[in-house]
């Protein structure tokens, strides 16, 4: 089960990572589009409602780059937050000594650490969990400090 678990979590943590290039790919377009766009603008100014135009377009760019540097971060952060089988056993050897010591507050945001979703099918009794690709791995971290 470990084993499996530990390929679950690689299999969408390599999923996340490849929806992420293809925004990035897809963003990459469009702020190519939009470069030429402007050239064309710049070249032409007989353009009616170029000035508007103009503004939007470097908007639209703008909001891109934002984009961008979030993917990279996002995918900085998927990259080195692989889990593996050991690290999984780590987290679970004293799960139920750590759990029943934990304040519900803490129990609470451990699992919204782990849990993405919970689906439950009533008529068929099914419940499936989706867990957050890098949820077990944060747990293994120590906590940040938080400044007083």
């Amino acid at each position: 089960m470990l084993a499996h678990t530990a390929a679950e979590v690689h299999l969408r943590s390599q999923t996340a990572i490849e929806l992420l290039r293809d925004e990035r790919k897809a963003l990459d377009r469009q702020i190519r589009n939009d470069h030429s766009k402007l050239q064309s603008i710049a070249a032409n100014t007989q353009i009616a409602g170029s000035i508007s135009g103009l503004s939007e377009i470097q908007q639209r760019i703008q909001t891109a780059d934002q984009r961008l540097r979030t993917i990279a971060d996002e995918e900085a952060a998927l990259a080195t937050q692989k889990i593996n089988q050991s690290d999984i056993q780590r987290v679970l050897a004293d799960f139920d000594e750590v759990w029943d010591a934990l304040p519900p507050r803490e129990q609470v945001r451990v699992v919204s650490l782990l849990v993405d979703k919970v689906n439950f099918d009533g008529p068929g009794g099914n419940v499936a969990i989706t867990f957050h690709p890098t949820g077990l791995k944060s747990l293994t971290q120590p906590p940040l400090e938080t400044a007083q």
